[in-house]
């Protein structure tokens, strides 16, 4: 899961993030199953849409590991007939993509059971990581998207960086740029030790 990715398209609300992905799961988990049904029907369209949707979706939610197979099925969609592609070209996509949502719904139950456990995944540190260096950057430079980007992130941010996050966000909101890339400095400093 590229689970940045997903955070970001909703702003760094996790619990809506979790939602969404318990919800692709019941939507989309027998899909594949569609899509068997789609090639035995040679009902081109829809498994072409089946694949498309998938690819599209998974991607928003950072499930890149079947968004990946699934773009893999849509371009052999495209180019060929559905009962035109061998059989052995479909069913390793397929089987990636069941084996994948098992994993997921394996996950979401541990999340479910254990919510710190999710919790902690959401808040991925290399994740982060990546978030403050763009952070800082735009800082350094005087850059107004450090705002877009520190908003897009803020329940993240807080959950690392704790209450002191909180002044980081004011200095940023007010446009303190530099004031704002000190403390960020300073905080970063005070979670490595």
């Amino acid at each position: 899961m590229n689970v940045a990715r997903g955070l970001a398209a909703l702003r760094g609300n996790s619990e809506k993030y979790l939602k969404l992905l318990v919800q692709f799961l019941e939507l989309h988990a027998d899909d594949m199953t569609r899509l068997t049904a789609c090639r035995v029907a040679s009902d081109h369209a829809t498994a072409l849409h089946l694949a498309h949707t998938l690819k599209g979706t998974g991607a928003t939610l950072g499930a890149d590991q079947i968004a990946a197979p699934a773009a893999e099925l849509e371009a052999l969609l495209r180019a060929n007939p559905i009962k035109g592609i061998p059989s052995d070209a479909i069913t390793s996509r397929i089987d990636v993509i069941d084996l994948e949502f098992a994993v997921l719904a394996t996950q979401l139950q541990s999340w479910a059971a254990e919510p710190e456990s999710a919790g902690l995944m959401l808040e991925d540190a290399s994740a982060v990581a990546r978030v403050l260096d763009e952070l800082d950057r735009l800082l350094g430079k005087g850059d107004t998207e450090a705002i877009s980007l520190f908003e897009a992130h803020e329940a993240s941010l807080r959950t690392v960086l704790g209450v002191p996050c909180e002044e980081l966000g004011r200095q940023i909101r007010r446009f303190g740029l530099m004031s704002a890339q000190d403390t960020l400095h300073k905080l970063r400093q005070q979670n490595m030790t």
